[in-house]
């Protein structure tokens, strides 16, 4: 296999190892662009490892199959040619390590942005059914794109991950990184769920913040540079009982961003995270992404849009954004209700939800489903004329 490499790649640097495999920059000769390939160190040693072939197999696999702008995307690999053990992938700049550990997130806006699309990257694979089972700031990989100042942020290395809907076929008792992994990725790597990267990801965004991963080094507290609601809701996320975590990253994420957009209220600023968090191009438009999502299920995109909704000062982008929250009120549940009242009410108080258009049948029907005072408070608002109690009719 060797010997192949070195007639299709032209290898410049070691760019990362772990056990069983290294990652290397190259340039591909067949192609001419710069790459990065990841081969195993030791050919003989896995192919007498099932487990760890079919880990790297499935690897592969996972990675062709979420493959989206929320995720290291795989270039080629050698299924086809018989030397199964390489694939090459998008190259990226670094890791969050890497960002941590040159103090380079050192500003609010920084932080937020990169918080929120690693919240963005675990739900992408979330909702394709897999559990990646080893969230870590080495598995954030970031890049800069022209015209950008903040890094756009995808996750990989997808080696420890199984479908949601699955029981592990491996045998390793523990999984993930012992920092960062999950009291029972460690000990009964079988019954991982959702939770188990949602605990994962809330050790990673404390850390983002802090520069210490939370519980590592001290039993509590925060950092006085960091808000003050970050260590409380961290705390639940990382919580080592699953039942009492957040249900999923959706649900973290509806907590985190109310604080977020509750302390950058600069529309400016907001947009920069939109933007980065949500791909905006000139290919790409908000409003073309915005419509593009709303008939998927209730996501943190929807969070996104209605979080920044209330902040928002210019005439244009209210238009844009109304328009999408007139379709995510229809998306919300009994799960969701309260967080997103709370937003819409801050949404009226700053006077935003003067384009909104909710059609009052639905809007009725839908709060008396709910059974929500807080809707009727809010019907009373967006319909003034013939509102009727939605509770007095059973």
């Amino acid at each position: 296999m060797k010997e192949l490499l070195q007639q299709r790649f032209d290898i410049r640097k070691l760019i990362g190892e772990g056990i069983y495999s290294k990652v290397y920059e190259v340039l591909d000769l067949v192609n001419g662009n710069p790459c990065a390939l990841k081969i195993f160190l030791d050919n003989t040693a896995l192919l007498q490892n099932e487990e760890c072939a079919l880990r790297f197999l499935r690897e592969i696999e996972v990675m062709k199959g979420v493959s989206n702008s929320y995720t290291v995307g795989i270039v080629d690999d050698g299924l086809n040619d018989g030397t199964s053990l390489w694939y090459t992938m998008e190259l990226m700049e670094g890791s969050i390590r890497d960002l941590l550990l040159a103090d380079k997130l050192d500003t609010d806006i920084l932080r937020y942005a990169v918080s929120v699309q690693c919240l963005l990257c675990v739900e992408s694979v979330h909702m394709e059914g897999i559990i990646h089972r080893d969230i870590k700031p080495e598995n954030f990989l970031f890049k800069y794109a022209p015209g950008h100042e903040l890094p756009y942020i995808c996750v990989s290395d997808f080696g420890h991950c199984r479908p949601a809907s699955a029981r592990s076929t491996l045998t390793r008792t523990g999984i993930g990184s012992e920092l960062y992994a999950s009291p029972e990725s460690m000990y009964l790597a079988r019954n991982v769920t959702v939770r188990s990267d949602v605990y994962s990801l809330g050790k990673v965004i404390y850390e983002i913040f802090t520069g210490v991963p939370l519980g590592a080094l001290y039993d509590g507290g925060f950092d006085k540079k960091s808000p003050n609601w970050l260590f409380p809701l961290c705390s639940e996320a990382a919580n080592n009982n699953p039942a009492l975590r957040h249900e999923s990253v959706f649900d973290f994420a509806l907590d985190f961003l109310f604080y977020l957009f509750g302390d950058i209220r600069n529309q400016r600023d907001i947009q920069k995270i939109i933007d980065i968090a949500l791909r905006v191009t000139g290919e790409m438009c908000l409003a073309d992404i915005l419509a593009s999502n709303r008939d998927n299920p209730l996501n943190i995109l929807d969070i996104l849009a209605t979080c920044a909704f209330p902040f928002i000062k210019d005439d244009g982008l209210l238009k844009i954004y109304s328009g999408h929250i007139s379709k995510i009120f229809l998306k919300i549940d009994e799960t969701t209700m309260k967080g997103f009242l709370k937003i819409y009410a801050q949404s009226i108080v700053n006077g935003n939800f003067r384009y909104v258009e909710i059609d009052r049948d639905s809007f009725i029907e839908k709060s008396r489903r709910l059974k929500s005072f807080a809707f009727y408070a809010l019907e009373k608002f967006l319909f003034p004329q013939g509102v009727s109690d939605p509770h007095a009719i059973k």
